[in-house]
């Protein structure tokens, strides 16, 4: 996993196989930068089990907590697709590229 900023937006690569402890590290992140959000950057990542998406869910509501939204960036459509049918693009918006992430996260 690692860790970016851009203009107080964290940008977080998750690895191929996330586990419990990725959240309190990007929770401790986001707390310690003062970040307004954070997006999780699944660039590379084609699909994903039920374990990886409870970590995000996990991450979601632990920054939820904080006061810090999470945005999910670069889907490949197959994982945009799951994340659909989960409905988690309900909690969390969904961006294609970095730029009108970090723009949008910075309007909430």
């Amino acid at each position: 996993m690692d860790f970016q900023t851009e203009q107080n937006i964290g940008i977080v690569h998750l690895g191929v196989s996330p586990s419990t402890s990725d959240i309190d590290k990007v929770v401790r992140f986001a707390k310690n930068s003062q970040l307004l959000g954070v997006l999780l950057d699944l660039e590379g990542i084609r699909t994903i089990g039920s374990q990886a998406i409870g970590i995000i869910v996990g991450m979601y509501k632990e920054l939820k907590e904080c006061g810090v939204p999470m945005g999910l960036l670069h889907l490949h459509s197959d994982l945009e697709h799951l994340i659909r049918l989960t409905q988690l693009h309900h909690l969390m918006p969904l961006f294609q590229d970095q730029a009108t992430g970090v723009a949008e996260m910075q309007q909430d």
